[in-house]
């Protein structure tokens, strides 16, 4: 740091690179800025039980538990004492101003300029539904995958991977969906920006209080979105006219993508509307300069 004399320093996350910046902070009088990502308000990781199959526990109670015991206090002052803290999405305020931590905007995420816009929302032959997610207890697509069954010509898509996967394989032949849902463990954003446009619905779960990255890229594209009503609080840059929301119960689910298979209109209608409001909110080439705004005002240079 001593040698190469940063302008800015630039922190993700409530993790140990804000302590570092913390001190560099103090020590050199580098600024830095942290930007959030998750809100541990309500965090599931220490509320509930989430998933009805079986995950490494330790993952739940070794890790997570040390970092909220030990670390929380420290964290909060290191925010306090950040120049800027950038929480990707509204929920996080909560969670800041519970700490009384102050100093903060909300800067969405970029997403690729590059997904291509979805214009026909015809669907043919097989019905195509895409999830991208991480395949932890919080983010369980095990509804998503048990409402498949008995869905004639529907496919579903899953692209993702976390301690849930080999679980979910086992569902998958256990319920005898091979032919209809696979999962793959990675796809390239440049990749998926390209065949967004191509499936009919975008399906996911998540009981974190956010508006993840995968869900805005299928805003972006137009691409009509399924997701479960949050168990905690409503998330505040979404809408019932914007996406569509299910109970977290399979049968619930299996009945709303029947009604939707037979409604090209409202699929339509949704996702121009979903389209339409992530330009308001969340346009990459508007967030792109507000990000850079920040770097110009906080550097020190």
């Amino acid at each position: 740091i001593y040698k190469t004399e940063p302008s800015l320093i630039r922190c993700h996350g409530k993790d140990l690179n804000i302590f570092i910046a913390y001190f560099c902070k103090k020590i050199f009088k580098i600024p830095f800025v942290v930007s959030l990502h998750t809100n541990s308000v309500n965090n599931p990781f220490f509320l509930s039980k989430i998933s009805e199959i079986t995950y490494d526990q330790r993952y739940l109670q070794s890790e997570n538990k040390f970092y909220k015991k030990r670390l929380e206090k420290f964290s909060n002052l290191c925010l306090k004492n950040s120049d800027l803290v950038i929480p990707v999405y509204e929920n996080i305020t909560d969670d800041l101003i519970r700490n009384n931590i102050n100093n903060f905007r909300v800067v969405y995420n970029v997403i690729n300029k590059k997904i291509i816009k979805k214009k026909d929302y015809n669907s043919r032959n097989n019905f195509k539904i895409i999830c991208v997610t991480r395949l932890i207890p919080e983010k369980n697509p095990i509804n998503i995958i048990k409402s498949i069954k008995n869905l004639k010509d529907v496919n579903l898509q899953i692209y993702g991977d976390g301690v849930l996967y080999n679980d979910l394989i086992k569902l998958i032949e256990k319920l005898r969906l091979s032919d209809q849902v696979s999962i793959n463990k990675s796809i390239k954003n440049s990749r998926l920006s390209k065949i967004l446009k191509d499936f009919d619905l975008f399906a996911c779960h998540s009981d974190c209080q956010e508006i993840s990255k995968s869900v805005l890229e299928a805003l972006s594209c137009g691409l009509p979105v399924v997701i479960n009503k949050n168990p905690y609080k409503p998330i505040k840059e979404i809408s019932n006219d914007m996406v569509f929301f299910y109970k977290p119960k399979p049968d619930d689910l299996h009945k709303l993508f029947k009604k939707l298979i037979k409604n090209k209109k409202i699929r339509e209608k949704v996702g121009k509307k979903g389209r339409q409001e992530f330009e308001r909110f969340c346009n990459p080439i508007k967030i792109e300069k507000k990000v850079v705004g920040i770097y110009k005002e906080f550097s020190r240079n």
